[in-house]
């Protein structure tokens, strides 16, 4: 009878131990997919982080560009008045001579 119980002790020993490392063994498993899967996490992250960098970017440089366009606009507006005031100017001094 202690011969059985040494047995069953043993196999429950065993299987214990079995238990363990599977245990462990799936935790590592487990922890390297983890490890992967933050990796490419983070990858995408950078990754779509440098793709709105370079959209702020060319956004920046559209508005330069609509800056200079405006001003030209501006420097345009400003000619313009003031020729036509010089050429409201001419009028009433034509209209004065002739008139």
């Amino acid at each position: 009878m202690k011969t059985e119980v040494d047995v069953a002790l043993l196999i429950a020993g065993l299987s214990l131990l079995v238990s363990i490392l599977s245990f462990v063994g799936g935790s590592r498993r487990n922890n390297k997919k983890d490890t992967q899967k933050d990796t490419e996490t983070m990858t995408t992250v950078v990754v779509e982080l440098k793709n709105i960098a370079t959209g702020v970017s060319k956004i920046e440089g559209e508005m330069g560009d609509m800056k200079r366009n405006y001003q030209e606009v501006r420097d345009k507006v400003v000619s313009h008045d003031t020729f036509l005031a010089t050429m409201t100017q001419r009028i009433d001094q034509l209209e004065k001579k002739g008139g």
